[in-house]
């Protein structure tokens, strides 16, 4: 979902539990004509708790923190924002 205010777009994401809403908050947002959606709500926040989860969960990844945490660290975080700017 794309908001444009005073010329700028701004992203929006909206995501919520099962039968929270959010859809049709989307699709309501989407009535609007200075707003562009999809009628859905972002799958984002579903695919970064299973990525945390599988993240937390790896033993091998484990090890490397406990190695060397800086540059392990320093790499997810380059992987990670390489994951969101993809996104976007």
């Amino acid at each position: 979902m794309v908001i444009v205010l005073n010329a700028t777009p701004h992203l929006l994401h909206v995501t919520g539990l099962p039968r929270a809403g959010s859809i049709l908050l989307c699709q309501l947002l989407g009535l609007h004509p200075d707003i562009d959606s999809s009628g859905h709500s972002s799958p984002l926040c579903p695919l970064l708790i299973q990525l945390r989860h599988q993240w937390s969960d790896n033993e091998f990844l484990l090890a490397q923190l406990d190695v060397d945490f800086e540059l392990t660290y320093a790499r997810l975080l380059d992987a990670w924002r390489g994951f969101i700017s993809g996104w976007f």
